[in-house]
């Protein structure tokens, strides 16, 4: 009976470690999803209009994504983000007069909510700009 037990203990344990993860905990998402430059952009689009003078932003390369299931999902990136020497609107209206400037890693905590449509940014540190 109890290398029954014992055995049913280790492969509970198993499930935890091989993948299958634990409620509440975090979870790797591919960086290269569909699902994962959503949530990037997302980010972006969130930030202050205000943060470096309203320079235009983009998104370089997602280098990991997490994701964790709360009242809603909390994801967390680490992003490489190009700051633009043009405004947004500059870059609508002419994309080749503008140009790269810096580029940095950024780190981003974004939580969605969407049966209540809350979006909101709740950290966010590019330590070049």
């Amino acid at each position: 009976m109890q290398a029954i037990v014992a055995v049913v203990v280790l492969a509970v344990c198993g499930m935890c470690v091989s993948g299958s993860g634990m409620p509440g905990g975090l979870f790797d998402m591919d960086p290269s999803s569909d699902h994962a430059k959503e949530v990037a952009e997302k980010s972006l689009q969130l930030l202050d209009d205000t943060f470096q003078g309203g320079r235009a932003r983009v998104l370089q390369n997602i280098y990991s994504a997490q994701s964790q299931v709360v009242s809603g999902v909390k994801y967390y990136l680490k992003l490489q983000v190009g700051l633009y020497d043009c405004t947004p609107a500059e870059l609508a209206a002419n994309e080749k007069a503008c140009t790269v400037e810096k580029t940095s890693f950024c780190y981003f905590q974004l939580y969605l909510q969407p049966w209540t449509q809350t979006e909101k940014l709740l950290y966010s540190f590019c330590p070049a700009f």
